[in-house]
């Protein structure tokens, strides 16, 4: 085998990477580019003839080597920034995706939520309603001890924000059934209060007549049954903590607002009957009835 031969087989022996090729490139043209140039220095500087080709080729493997690694670390800073970028716009790419599949699923959860909200709230307790309209205004306590206020949370309409003590926790309400419940509350104010005008008797104008706002303390006597009218629950007016002496009128929450809209008048949220005021005549209507 020539020399030549054996000299090139090493050399591809060598190369064991892009980098070590990238340097005998860089060498190989060093080295050409040295026998042009750096041979005639040679002379010019009183070099021996028989050592010029030595020191023609220690500066083309020299040159050639820094030349080279200058190659190789630029590629590598390239490399480097390009592979980043890459990885960022890879990573951006997944992270819209992920967004994208999470804002769908939260989505999907909310409609779903929002449609077994809407197909069960006329089934709910009026207690439970009644604090879920609360929450439109406010967070407010929940007792969990209570199985209905407890079905709430469970049900997700509810939100845990801290517990108060063993039972009581703070809650807010669900932000995706806030306007729903909303909405609810006010067509059942207005449907409610339709009902009331609808179904109009002298006892029930006498009623708003009790609820007015007055600056003085009303001591007018009643003479119609008044317990009979304004029922403890449900009613678009309320009687209230009863006891042996009276008991308190009081408009339902937000209820006031609407017949004041409707009659133009001015009320206030409660006020005291005493029984003393209602006629005896009045009590015995209602016994015989």
């Amino acid at each position: 085998m020539s020399e030549t031969a054996s000299t090139i087989i090493k050399l591809l022996s060598a190369l064991t990477s892009p980098k070590a090729a990238v340097k005998y490139l860089s060498v190989s043209v060093s080295i050409v580019i040295s026998w042009k140039y750096f041979s005639e220095l040679a002379k010019s500087l009183g070099t021996p003839e028989e050592n010029i080709s030595i020191v023609v080729l220690l500066a083309g493997v020299g040159l050639g080597s820094i030349v080279g690694q200058i190659i190789i670390w630029l590629g590598e800073m390239v490399w480097s920034f390009v592979s980043g970028k890459l990885e960022a716009r890879k990573n951006t790419q997944k992270e819209i995706k992920e967004k994208a599949e999470s804002d769908l699923k939260t989505a999907n959860d909310n409609e779903a939520l929002l449609r077994k909200y809407t197909g069960s709230f006329e089934h709910l307790g009026w207690e439970s309603k009644e604090k879920l309209r609360e929450l439109t205004l406010r967070d407010i306590t929940l007792d969990f001890s209570n199985l209905a206020f407890k079905a709430l949370l469970e049900n997700k309409y509810v939100k845990l924000i801290s517990q108060i003590s063993n039972r009581n926790y703070l809650v807010a309400l669900n932000p995706v059934i806030v306007e729903v419940t909303k909405a609810t509350w006010e067509q059942e104010i207005k449907a409610n209060v339709d009902d009331y005008f609808l179904e109009m008797t002298s006892e029930k104008s006498k009623v708003l007549e009790l609820m007015e706002f007055r600056k003085a303390d009303d001591n007018s006597l009643i003479d119609f049954d008044i317990s009979s009218t304004i029922f403890p629950y449900y009613s678009c007016i309320r009687r209230e903590a009863e006891d042996e002496n009276g008991f308190w009128l009081c408009f339902r929450s937000y209820y006031l607002d609407e017949f004041s809209n409707r009659t133009g008048k001015e009320y206030q949220e409660e006020t005291w009957i005493d029984k003393g005021r209602i006629l005896p005549s009045a009590e015995s209507e209602a016994e015989s009835a």
